[in-house]
């Protein structure tokens, strides 16, 4: 496949449609708002092919190392910030999380498909990296969202359960229920209407690539299990490495977004003075 330039602004030309019913309706997204959105990603998307480009021609797989882990981080903070949960207490397990199954998953995938040379290949493990590393952000912000809120809107229920004899894993059952839900709800529904819309987006592309087609929709397939697999994988992990820093000493839920820390009232001290008896009148 050959882009020219003029034929890439020719098709860049389809957005002036969009753009002019937006100004002729006078919607409260604005053109000049829509614009800059197609500004940023124009530019975001150049500057991850050129480095993709220079990745797949030096072919070093220390740099492709790198590439990875910083799309894994960026990843993990979009998801907390996404989630509107402390980056500054939650960056680590989830960083944790995110790593650990979009590294597991990915290899394991390409392991079994093309083979161990494609596993340390930037050409196929990059990519792979960058849809479950996508794919992370949004279950793991809407997972984890939900389960904070639940603890937070249902803390009487989860201080009962711990009062009448469960642990602390059995009192969060149900929060990590809710959270699983979150993860598993959209995988469902985006494998369910695969063959429509932008899901098989990938197979289209191999196909007009020169990819066989059976070739290609059999890795769709591969690509949206993985994907499901490590929407489930990472927000179990995420809410298994996050009990430590979600909750203090004595298992009370922290306030990990700002408009709960300014709500929280205010713990004041209070001392106690003894003494040693009525005073005696004189």
């Amino acid at each position: 496949m050959n882009i020219t330039l003029i034929g890439f602004l020719l098709g860049m030309l389809l957005l002036a449609l969009p753009l002019a019913a937006m100004y002729r309706y006078g919607l409260r997204i604005s053109a000049g708002r829509a614009m800059s959105a197609i500004v940023r990603m124009v530019i975001y998307v150049g500057i991850m092919g050129f480095v993709m480009y220079m990745l797949q021609k030096d072919g070093s797989v220390a740099m492709s190392l790198l590439f990875v882990l910083a799309l894994i981080v960026l990843a993990s903070v979009a998801a907390i910030l996404r989630s509107r949960l402390s980056l500054r207490v939650l960056f680590v397990p989830v960083l944790a999380a995110v790593a650990a199954s979009v590294i597991v998953v990915g290899a394991w995938l390409l392991l079994v498909t093309l083979g161990t040379d494609a596993v340390v290949s930037p050409r196929f493990f990059l990519p792979v990296v960058g849809i479950l590393s996508g794919t992370a952000i949004t279950v793991c912000a809407d997972s984890l969202s939900a389960y904070y809120d639940g603890l937070k809107h249902h803390n009487q229920l989860y201080f009962y359960l711990l009062g009448n004899g469960a642990t602390h894993a059995e009192a969060l059952d149900m929060f990590v229920r809710r959270a699983l839900e979150k993860a598993v709800v959209p995988g469902i529904s985006q494998m369910s209407t695969v063959v429509v819309g932008t899901a098989p987006v990938m197979m289209w592309t191999m196909i007009m690539c020169g990819c066989g087609a059976l070739e290609a929709a059999a890795f769709q397939m591969l690509v949206m299990a993985a994907a499901f697999c490590v929407s489930v994988m990472s927000v179990l992990l995420a809410v298994i490495l996050t009990r430590k820093y979600m909750f203090d000493a004595y298992s009370r839920l922290k306030p990990l977004r700002e408009t709960d820390r300014k709500e929280a009232p205010a713990v004041q001290e209070t001392t106690v003075q003894e003494t040693d008896g009525p005073e005696e009148e004189n």
